[in-house]
């Protein structure tokens, strides 16, 4: 009932409870205590959100806090997860205060301009749409808060993640992306879609779905159709981006390749999943439920008629199986907790 501690925040504190031991870790802590962990060093990873009044994917990335004139490093792992999966009307807003304007001097992308000045014939919707979006954060006299919800909203597959970060064509390549360009001869991109399938019970009734299944599809099937635009658009996208960092996108082949767990039930053990959708899904999982998800994972992949064209076109007859190891692999354990 108050106005400072909403659903959301329970949300948070849950997550912070069960997988940080309440210690409120933040970005910079999760990036340090895998260094310790892996010479490598940590990978690079953005959870996403959706901000409810642009329409617009939000990225926790450090590059999106600047334009709130804020620092990603002190900002808390939980609150983060708790944004990327605040599902409007049953959980409240992550919200985030923009500090633009106090005492900030860092300069607009230059893309921002460049966009909003050129001919809107010449520029994507959600390119046109990201860049107001952005302008607007310039402005803390009309956007001195962020609100927050799950980021499925505008971008359920995560792809578009990938076009703001790792593919964008509105900066200069790094010295690294180019060279991987000239050596690049093939690129695949590996999405898994977790969607559940509709429900298609009212298909043998006269009677029309009911009142929860009409609003679970009337919410599902947005998300759904934009996930396959995005799919659709993938292997363009990624054309601009190799030809952008001076390579041939006619010497490289680009592959997509879209696992979607509904459409594989009934194969071999991916029958398991049924057993997954009755399991105990809190953030704490026994070690039975866990061997059952990565089994699952596994064979989802493995399983994808794309995937296995592809593997069949690669696997010298004379060799052996190169899916053997992935197959028999053991399911390991993924770590980004704390040092305790």
């Amino acid at each position: 009932m108050g106005q400072t501690f909403e659903r959301v925040d329970l949300i948070a504190e849950y997550v912070d409870e069960e997988l940080f031991d309440g210690k409120k870790t933040t970005f910079e802590q999760v990036r340090q205590n895998y260094a310790k962990r892996n010479e490598i060093g940590p990978p690079f990873f953005v959870l996403s959100a959706t901000d409810i009044s642009k329409g617009t994917r939000f990225g926790f990335t450090q590059e999106n806090f600047d334009h709130l004139c804020s620092n990603l490093n002190s900002y808390p792992l939980s609150r983060a997860i708790a944004a990327s999966a605040a599902v409007p009307a049953v959980s409240s807003p992550i919200t985030l205060q923009n500090f633009n304007g106090v005492n900030c001097h860092l300069p607009e992308p230059n893309w921002v301009q460049a966009t909003l000045d050129s001919d809107n014939r010449t520029v994507s919707p959600s390119n046109l749409r990201r860049a107001r979006a952005l302008r607007s954060y310039w402005d803390e006299t009309s956007v001195g808060w962020v609100h927050l919800f799950d980021g499925g909203l505008a971008d359920n597959l995560g792809v578009r993640g990938l076009y703001d970060v790792a593919f964008r064509t509105d900066r200069a390549c790094t010295s690294s992306e180019m060279k991987s360009v000239a050596n690049m001869n093939e690129l695949l991109v590996i999405i898994v879609d977790a969607m559940p399938d509709l429900g298609h019970e009212a298909d043998l009734e006269e009677i029309g779905p009911e009142f929860g299944e009409t609003m679970s599809n009337a919410f599902s099937i947005p998300m759904d159709r934009l996930s396959e635009l995005t799919f659709d658009t993938l292997p363009g996208r990624l054309a601009t981006w190799i030809e952008h960092c001076n390579g041939d996108p006619d010497n490289v082949t680009v592959r997509g390749i879209l696992v979607r767990i509904p459409f594989l039930e009934g194969q071999q053990s991916i029958t398991k999943l049924d057993k997954l959708s009755k399991a105990d899904t809190r953030l704490s999982l026994d070690a039975e439920t866990v061997e059952l998800l990565c089994a699952a994972g596994r064979d989802a992949i493995v399983l994808a008629p794309e995937l296995r064209q592809l593997m069949k076109e690669r696997t010298d007859k004379s060799a052996p199986d190169n899916r053997s190891h992935f197959l028999n692999s053991p399911c390991l354990p993924v770590e980004i907790l704390d040092d305790g």
